[in-house]
């Protein structure tokens, strides 16, 4: 395998700009230099790598349909990172409501020892809607801070 080295912010400016015009070739070299850093971007985010893996894919999918909108290219890098980011938080939320029922039935279930305590603390989650309970979830499961959830 060749080593390459990292594509400097004009680079990236220029592959973005050749993408908005259709160049395919230009996309794949942009997909095949980003990768690996977006990849260890996201790691940081999350160890779930095929839930990255996902991500990367949709956010250069949304690169392709963006480009040709945007009009300015001074700084792509940022910008593709914070799709990346974007894309991986909301598959992520996306995954995770689907388990977030069952997750919070089986954590009750393990604590039923306590049955006063379960009981009410049951009630008051059973009054929360779903984007609630999954916020809970997000802080206090997930350990992400609530910068991270605001996203």
């Amino acid at each position: 395998m060749l080593k390459t080295n990292p594509l400097t912010r004009k680079e990236i400016n220029k592959l973005v700009k050749c993408i908005s015009q259709g160049d395919s070739n230009a996309l794949r070299i942009l997909y095949e230099r980003l990768y690996k850093l977006i990849f260890h971007f996201l790691l940081q985010i999350t160890n779930n790598k095929e839930l990255i893996k996902d991500s990367i894919q949709k956010t250069f999918e949304i690169i392709i349909l963006k480009t040709r909108t945007k009009i300015l290219y001074i700084n792509c890098f940022g910008w593709i990172l914070s799709i990346a980011r974007k894309t991986l938080y909301n598959m992520y939320r996306k995954c995770n409501k689907l388990n977030l029922t069952n997750q919070i039935e089986n954590i009750a279930n393990k604590n039923k020892n306590n049955s006063t305590i379960h009981l009410g603390f049951k009630m008051k989650l059973e009054k929360l809607n779903k984007n609630e309970l999954f916020l809970l979830y997000l802080l206090f499961f997930e350990n992400l801070n609530y910068k991270d959830i605001s996203i």
